[in-house]
């Protein structure tokens, strides 16, 4: 008996051995190809770079899902993911583009980190040329909206990325002056996060307004800014639809709040243009008696 179960013991071993040498030399026979993913490391508060094995018979889809279950992993206490735990998310891909879909709460500092991941993850790999972020809220299943379209040119990385990364800037803003026909330049001061692009900021800084004695503003209150990017010399600002519908109905003033805004954007030496999209499509009509359905260019006539 008890050499029986000594023999049975060994075959046994030798079916473990032979298995685990097929298994190794099938892995073997495998390619695999070396990919960066971007984390976050916690103490740095940075995006550190890590490396993954994926296999090369992998279709493109597969590539992709197998990326982002990596990404969603943290790696230890100290190496988290991108994406937060607090959001259900989808993605979908295309020729050119991933579009990720984000349905829950996120804070600017998760949302810069995300960002700054998907693009260093994802851009230039398997076609992929951008990346589009939208919100979707689960209590109006109505509202989804285009935050952010991102490639390289438009998200400004440092090779480490910190959301603490704060300089003071001057900018020159334009506002409508009060009673006249004309739009007056104006310096502010701004804390500006390097890691976002400048466009970003101008844009903001005009939807805020003015206190300044005999200037105004008159873009509505609560107008959402979906999205700013610049490509070629373009910058492509993505009002909501209170930009137009909330707008008072006077040709002068519609016409001071258009170049108020392209005249401050134009002030960045990387646009030359301004494309205004109303919820990320072009606008048909003029507005101001200024034609939106294509790029427009800064207007000195108009500054007093």
């Amino acid at each position: 008996m008890k050499k029986n179960r000594t023999n049975k013991r060994i075959i046994i071993g030798v079916i473990v051995i032979l298995s685990i040498l097929i298994y190794k030399n099938r892995m073997n026979n495998i390619d695999f190809e070396k990919k960066d993913i971007y984390m976050i490391d916690v103490s740095k508060k940075t995006l550190i770079n890590k490396k993954i094995k994926i296999n090369d018979k992998m279709n493109r889809e597969e590539k992709i899902e197998y990326i982002f279950n990596n990404l969603e992993k943290d790696t230890s206490i100290a190496i988290k993911s991108i994406i937060p735990k607090s959001i259900i998310y989808t993605y979908e891909i295309d020729e050119d583009g991933l579009q990720f879909n984000i349905n829950g709460d996120i804070t600017n500092v998760e949302n810069m980190y995300l960002k700054g991941g998907l693009v260093n993850t994802f851009v230039g790999y398997e076609s992929i040329k951008k990346v589009e972020v939208y919100y979707s809220n689960e209590i109006d299943n109505n509202l989804n909206y285009k935050l952010e379209e991102i490639d390289k040119s438009n998200l400004i990385l440092n090779p480490i990325i910190s959301p603490n990364k704060i300089v003071t800037r001057n900018i020159h803003l334009y506002f409508p002056i009060v009673n006249e026909n004309g739009i007056k330049k104006i310096v502010r001061s701004i804390n500006y996060n390097e890691n976002k692009i400048i466009e970003r900021s101008i844009i903001e800084q005009i939807v805020d307004g003015t206190k300044k004695e005999k200037l105004e503003s008159y873009i509505p209150i609560d107008t959402k800014v979906l999205s700013v990017k610049t490509e070629n010399g373009i910058c492509f600002v993505d009002f909501d639809k209170r930009f137009i519908d909330g707008h008072i109905k006077d040709v002068f003033k519609e016409k001071k709040t258009i170049y108020s805004v392209v005249n401050s954007l134009t002030e960045s030496r990387n646009v030359k243009k301004v494309q205004i999209l109303i919820e990320s499509k072009k606008y048909t009509e003029t507005f101001g008696g200024v034609d939106l359905s294509k790029p427009i260019r800064r207007y000195e006539y108009i500054v007093k």
